[in-house]
């Protein structure tokens, strides 16, 4: 985790140094040539320096130790500022295309110099190994903060290579496009900058976990000796990297409370050192195959399945002695009204089981 957060301060400083060389000296340039362009490009590369110095308080406040009254940490922090750095960009692209459309309605005479041409094209250069850079080490990093940081670079070199574009369609055809090209990329930077504000904002909300991940956990879970199948994963996001989740397994029902405990720590030992979450195993009874407990389990199963909205069924366990039967239903999110199957199915169930306690657990899709 340490090196995780070094490496993001280092890229943010990387971010910062180079945006302001760049500004320093597109600032000299414009003042010495009295253009006013450049001197405005300056000040939007001090505020892109300004980006990575968010991302540098982020992951160094997301840093620090779990206390009394945040017991999960701080990571979630680093969320926030993604979407701060997802906000100025979605801002700027607003603002820009505000000002594109005054362009076009009010079109103004546009006048380029070779060195302004020059300043531009070296910062394009710069501008995008900067970006290249930095959003490879925000996905190295799971940082959203650097990859919208790194992102915002790429996005200002798209439009410094259209203004060289439309300087030399002016030059050479007297053609003024100016604003209309730059409303065009605007619009681009305002939907990378919803795409990018999403991001952490669904992670804050909560998001569907991977399918890819979830189906790993499960392969390598159902090898633990004594495990017949897993169900209910929930994985929690404090954090990148920082998750804990939660699952159920299912085991013979004359298994005991030793073996209980050796497969508790087991499934949490491959979930710490193989996906770093910290996991709560449940379990669900097995009635053993073959038995009659197995052979009501494989009618009812049968029934559930056939209905509208139905993705699976786990959990099955029946008492006969305590007349309680009891059971999960994983049911689709397209369902509007999961109340009424329970209710269904529990009144089919009359028939066979008049007299018992019945539960049905529902399960929403959280994964699959």
């Amino acid at each position: 985790m340490k090196n995780r957060q070094d490496e993001i301060i280092r890229t943010g400083y990387i971010g910062i140094g180079t945006n302001i060389v760049t500004a320093a000296f597109k600032a000299v340039v414009g003042v010495v040539s009295g253009s006013m362009a450049i001197v405005l490009d300056a000040v939007n590369n001090t505020a892109d320096a300004l980006s990575s110095l968010i991302t540098i308080v982020g992951v160094k406040l997301a840093g620090r130790p779990a206390d009394d009254k945040h017991p999960f940490g701080y990571g979630r922090i680093e969320y926030f500022t993604a979407i701060i750095i997802s906000a100025m960009i979605l801002f700027a692209g607003i603002t820009s295309l505000v000002e594109s459309v005054k362009g076009i309605i009010n079109p103004a005479e546009q006048e380029y110099t070779t060195v302004g041409l020059c300043i531009i094209a070296a910062a394009v250069v710069v501008k995008f190994f900067l970006g290249v850079y930095t959003k490879r080490k925000g996905q190295e990093f799971s940082s959203d903060s650097l990859i919208s940081s790194g992102t915002e670079s790429l996005m200002d070199c798209i439009v410094s290579v259209a203004t060289i574009v439309s300087a030399i369609l002016m030059l050479l055809f007297g053609w003024n496009i100016d604003s209309w090209l730059a409303a065009a990329i605007s619009c681009l930077i305002i939907k990378a900058g919803v795409e990018m504000l999403m991001s952490p904002v669904n992670e804050l909300l909560g998001k569907r976990n991977d399918p890819e991940l979830i189906a790993s956990i499960k392969s390598k879970v159902r090898k633990v000796e004594g495990v017949r199948g897993v169900y209910d994963v929930v994985l929690h996001d404090y954090g990148p990297e920082q998750k804990i989740g939660a699952l159920h397994v299912e085991v013979d029902d004359n298994i005991c409370a030793k073996d209980l405990h050796k497969i508790t720590r087991s499934i949490q030992n491959i979930m710490r050192h193989e996906y770093g979450i910290f996991t709560t195993v449940g379990f669900y009874a097995h009635h053993p195959d073959g038995t009659p407990a197995a052979m009501e389990e494989a009618k009812v199963r049968e029934h559930v399945m056939g209905l509208d909205g139905v993705l699976g069924m786990h959990g099955f366990h029946v008492d006969h002695t305590e007349r309680v039967l009891s059971f999960d239903i994983v049911y689709s999110f397209r369902l509007s009204h999961p109340i009424t199957l329970r209710n269904d199915v529990k009144e089919w169930l009359q028939s066979d089981y008049a007299g018992y306690d019945i539960y049905i657990g529902l399960d929403r899709n959280f994964s699959e």
